[in-house]
């Protein structure tokens, strides 16, 4: 992946002036989009015990960038404070207020962007289904002599090149929050095959990521309150339109802790209501 890796103690600071934002549409199919949203219990139980009128004040961290391996000049027209001042719109759904007084800050918020780096599978490319299949097509290099075995090393190698191997996918994966579910054994196969599909094209994504802030300046501690990674593919649109559709549709899924993935898609303008938790018990610790 290309990117460009930023400190996390480097603070971008601003207000806002909080606009309703009206999302483009291009009167296209729509698009879906996955969400995988978690958050870790204490902060989700202590946000369901917190005071509705004590908001939860923010800065934003810029965090990395992928550019991917193609050239896909729409990502160049939207920049790190593009993404912040759509993100800040709608975390006022979660209580969130963005402020300058920084040293008291409950969170940092780091966000991530782009475009995964996906490369063509030379057995997509050349239709081929299975190893077998390639060894019937080609011939296997350890039979051929002579001159035929050095042009199959040459153009082949005695097994497929996987320049786009698992490796890869693996990571893209993880990142975009696909691995759960893949490696879930109760997700029905063709849900899986839909999602290891969505691995092999290149997807806009952003990584929302919130820290304790008071917790890393007192004790220098990265403490993880809650991530919510979002994607769509990049195919048919562009990214300085997809940004918002991506944020409008995860914005109800910030800060929370939701099993497997979440599915919208960009003309879903439903939101997404959870109840407070209802705290039945204490109990202190021994």
């Amino acid at each position: 992946m290309n990117s460009n890796n930023q400190s996390p103690h480097r603070i971008l600071q601003f207000g806002f002036v909080l606009l309703a934002i009206c999302l483009i549409s291009s009167g296209s199919q729509a698009t879906q989009i996955l969400i995988k949203a978690e958050a870790t219990h204490h902060y989700t139980r202590s946000q369901a015990n917190k005071n509705k009128n004590d908001p939860t004040s923010y800065h934003f961290v810029k965090g990395f960038f992928s550019a991917g391996n193609i050239n896909d000049k729409s990502l160049v027209k939207v920049d790190f404070m593009d993404i912040a001042q759509n993100l800040a719109v709608h975390l006022t759904k979660q209580n969130y207020i963005p402020s300058k007084d920084t040293e008291n800050n409950d969170v940092m918020v780091v966000v991530n962007w782009g475009i995964t780096a996906v490369e063509d599978d030379l057995m997509d490319i050349w239709s081929i289904n299975s190893q077998e299949e390639y060894e019937e097509i080609y011939g296997l290099v350890g039979e051929a002599v002579g001159e035929q075995a050095d042009e199959l090393r040459e153009l082949f190698g005695p097994t497929p090149i996987a320049a786009w191997g698992e490796a890869d996918r693996r990571k893209n994966s993880n990142m975009l929050g696909f691995s759960e579910s893949l490696d879930n054994s109760n997700v029905m196969t063709q849900d899986k095959y839909e999602l290891e599909s969505a691995l092999n094209r290149e997807r806009y994504f952003l990584v929302v990521m919130a820290y304790d802030y008071q917790k890393y300046i007192k004790e220098k501690e990265m403490d993880l309150l809650w991530i919510t990674r979002f994607s769509m593919k990049a195919t048919g649109t562009t990214f300085d339109s997809a940004y918002q559709e991506l944020t409008f549709a995860a914005s109800d899924y910030f800060g929370k802790n939701m099993k497997g993935l979440s599915k919208k898609r960009t003309d879903d303008k439903s939101k997404v209501e959870i109840g407070d938790i209802e705290v039945l018990e204490t109990v202190e610790d021994q």
